[in-house]
């Protein structure tokens, strides 16, 4: 019976868990600015900061500069130096033959998802990229999507500084990777196979035997290898050096981070959380609703099985109270058997006249 009781018991377990996992799943969707409020804010704290700081650190800078420009120590020490124009235009030169490949990473957050979307499409076509990979996912009633963007590296840094038109930036990081000896090592490299496999062609004109021929052809083989791979490493290092990477994550909201809300009254906040305790529950019915509608062969099977072991458990429990009501009323009979007194014998008429003759046979015989 305990047995019985414990699989009852978990069935029922097993079903409230499941409807309540449904119905929460609306009620995280619906409150999923609120749980990201603690993190919103720490980020908005110290991007505030990261931004804040240089201009802080400028002003502090001309300040001290303006107090030490009026002392009269800093009046006679003061020279004029003459900027070497050789060295400007040395690294000028040097900077534009340098190969560097630019890489942004950037989060933005937006209440508008289809203006923003739309707005990073456009501008990407404005400035002649192209997008490399998209991936839109949803998250609860919100969405969310990652784009690999490609863009001219002359229009890199136009891309960067205005990102914040698209969007609210949570974050923003680059990356600036110079690759400048690596890509001239390859293509001095390059120049020497090319050059090689000059002189092996001219080689194999004046070749006379097979044994020489088929020598010069495996160093052909080879290096034309060493042409191929090198020129493929030339043309990547082209690419990225042409075009900078942009990776973009874009996440709908319903309100951006950051932002203060004015303060409220008491009743306005109980009013606002009544509210939102309402749109949880139709939440959490509408999305209980529609995980049955999708997992409705599921749900059909499991009712089934729980209706099948309802009735084998009714069932055993039927044949168990059965049981112990027989075995009740037996001992029932037993224990009336052993209170009831014993009962003389009934005699019949013709044992009555034997046990008289009987009698008196025996009472002559004394005499």
């Amino acid at each position: 019976m305990k047995k019985i009781t414990f699989i009852i018991l978990s069935i029922c377990m097993s079903a409230c868990m499941v409807l309540m996992m449904a119905g929460c799943s609306g009620k995280s969707a619906a409150d999923n600015s609120y749980r990201e409020e603690a993190a919103e804010e720490s980020y908005s704290a110290s991007h505030q900061a990261s931004y804040e700081y240089p201009a802080a650190v400028a002003d502090e800078a001309a300040y001290g500069d303006y107090e030490y420009a009026n002392t009269e120590e800093y009046k006679s020490e003061t020279t004029t130096e003459k900027v070497d124009d050789t060295n400007v235009d040395t690294q000028n030169q040097a900077l534009m033959n340098a190969k560097l490949i630019y890489t942004a990473n950037m989060e933005l957050e937006t209440t508008e998802f289809d203006n923003t979307v739309a707005a990073i499409k456009n501008r990407v076509d404005k400035a002649g990229g192209y997008i490399e990979n998209s991936n839109l996912s949803n998250y609860g009633s919100y969405r969310y999507i990652y784009y690999t963007l490609r863009v001219p590296s002359g229009q890199y840094r136009y891309f960067c500084d205005t990102a914040g038109e698209l969007g609210n930036i949570r974050s923003f990081n680059e990356n600036v990777q110079n690759v400048s000896e690596s890509y001239y090592d390859t293509e001095n490299r390059l120049a020497s196979a090319q050059a090689k496999m000059e002189t092996l062609q001219e080689l194999m004109k004046k070749a006379e035997t097979m044994e020489d021929i088929i020598t010069i052809q495996n160093a052909i083989s080879d290096t034309q290898y060493e042409i191929d791979y090198y020129s493929g490493t030339l043309r990547r290092y082209d690419s990225l050096v042409s075009f900078s990477t942009i990776n973009i994550e874009v996440r709908e909201v319903s309100r951006l981070s950051g932002t203060e809300e004015p303060p409220i009254g008491f009743g306005q906040e109980l009013s606002q959380a009544f509210n939102r305790g309402i749109n949880n529950f139709v939440t959490g019915c509408q999305n209980l609703m529609i995980s049955v509608a999708r997992h409705f062969i599921g749900w059909l099977i499991f009712i089934v099985i729980v209706v099948i072991v309802i009735i084998v458990v009714k069932t055993a429990i039927k044949k168990d109270k059965a049981k112990k009501e027989q075995m009740r009323q037996a001992m029932m009979a037993q224990q009336m058997n052993m209170q009831r007194p014993p009962q003389m014998p009934i005699s019949t008429p013709q044992e009555e006249s034997l046990n008289a003759s009987g009698t008196n046979q025996g009472t002559a015989g004394r005499q």
